[in-house]
This record gives C-alpha cells, structure tokens and sequence, in this order.
C-alpha cells in the first residue's frame, strides 16, 4: 500500500498513503482509502489527488460534493465505482497535513 509516487523530478514526492475519511461535520473516521495518484495542476497551483479505495463511501457520490480528509473538507472533482478525485490548492497543503503524507495515518474507530 505505501510506495512513492513522483509526478516529475522538479516536483515534491508524496508517499501514498492511507487517509481518513470521515462524514461531515468531522466526528469519527467512516473508511481508510489511498492517495493513488497525485498530479500537477496546470500553473503549479497545486495538486490533483486520486484517492481509491474509496468504494465504501461512493455509494451517493456527486461531483462537487465535500468528503472530509483527515479533517480537511475537499470537494469531489470526480468518481468512479472505487476512487474519487480532488483538487487540492498550494494553500491547503500548506495548513493541512496533506502536503506531507508520510503513511502513519491510522484509523482510530
């Protein structure tokens, strides 16, 4: 499940990892899933993520909707049976944990 994933030499590593998903508002974690992918928006203002894993939680799925990430609530960019996409800005990786995921993230339910 842990592996590095690199989007081109200039850019920063991201480990995959497992992350916290939780309903909103943020009270207990409802599934671990996984950063599977990670991209570059166009004029580096920050990062695609694709997150699998993700089927448990997908069942009433909709774009634009806001799935809470280790506390941070993300708006889906889009989905499939068992992923979802989201668009993560320069400054929400700056006041989140999610511009350093190392792979220690637990769930705790």
């Amino acid at each position: 499940m842990h592996g590095l994933t690199t989007v081109s030499p200039s850019l920063p590593a991201f480990r995959a990892s497992a992350l916290r998903l939780c309903p909103l508002p943020p009270a207990q974690i409802e599934h671990v899933a996984r950063i599977a992918k990670i991209t570059p928006t166009s004029g580096s203002t920050g990062f695609y993520f694709r997150i699998d894993n993700a089927a448990p939680i997908l069942d009433d799925c909709h774009v634009g909707d806001s799935i809470c990430v280790n506390g941070a609530c993300l708006t889906v960019t889009e989905f499939g049976a068992d992923y979802f996409d989201v668009n993560l800005a320069n400054e929400t990786l700056k006041r989140t944990n999610l511009g350093t995921p190392n792979g220690s993230y637990r769930s705790v339910a």
